[in-house]
This record gives structure tokens, C-alpha cells and sequence, in this order.
């Protein structure tokens, strides 16, 4: 009987751990896990792929490196340099009625979702 108890608490904490490993998220930014958005008259969920062990293909390895960094652009520079953080605020601010803002995927169909 003690060595089924034993067994049992082991499994039990085996499952705790693995759960924990399940549980963690993939954020967007420090505490920011997933942003809702409003497009066309309905409400989307942005957010990052919660699997860690994710790859869109060999060329990216990865997509889980740590969080997002803001851009910060070179000088001197004739274009505004845009980071995904960057889109994502104007993506929230056109979700939020900004009409100024206009948001454009300019990705072809081949490209890897």
C-alpha cells in the first residue's frame, strides 16, 4: 500500500509539472499575451502561437524567441522603420476607430500562416 501512495504522489506531481510546462505563455509583449481586435465587425483574437516548440519553416527555426522588441530605426533614415510591436499599436488604434490609420497586408497568398 505505501509503495501505491508513493507511486500516486509521484504521478501526480509528474502531472503538475508537465502541466506547468503546458501553461506557460507565449506573449506578445512583457504581460500582454493576446490583444482583441475589432475588423469588419468582428472581434479577433491577435496573439502569438502558444506552442514553444512551433516552426513555420527551417528558414525561421523558432518562432517563440523571447518577447518582441520595439525597432528603433537607424539615422539617418528616409523611411519610418515599423517593428511588430509598431503595427500591432496601429492595428489597436484603427481597431479602436482611428480613421487615420490604414493597415495593409501586402503578403501573397504562398506566404507561410
Amino acid at each position: 500500500m505505501k509503495k501505491l501512495i508513493v507511486l500516486l504522489a509521484s504521478l501526480l506531481a509528474l502531472g503538475a509539472n508537465a502541466e506547468g510546462e503546458v501553461t506557460k505563455e507565449v506573449f506578445i509583449s512583457p504581460g500582454v499575451v493576446s490583444i482583441d481586435i475589432n475588423h469588419q465587425g468582428e472581434v479577433i483574437k491577435l496573439q502569438r502561437d502558444q506552442d514553444r516548440d512551433n516552426e513555420i519553416s527551417s528558414f525561421y527555426v523558432k518562432t517563440t524567441r523571447g518577447k518582441i522588441q520595439k525597432m528603433h530605426p537607424f539615422a539617418p533614415h528616409a523611411v519610418e522603420t515599423v517593428g511588430e510591436l509598431d503595427v500591432i499599436e496601429y492595428v489597436k488604434q484603427r481597431s479602436a476607430g482611428d480613421d487615420t490609420i490604414l493597415v495593409i497586408d501586402t503578403r501573397t497568398p504562398n506566404w507561410p500562416v
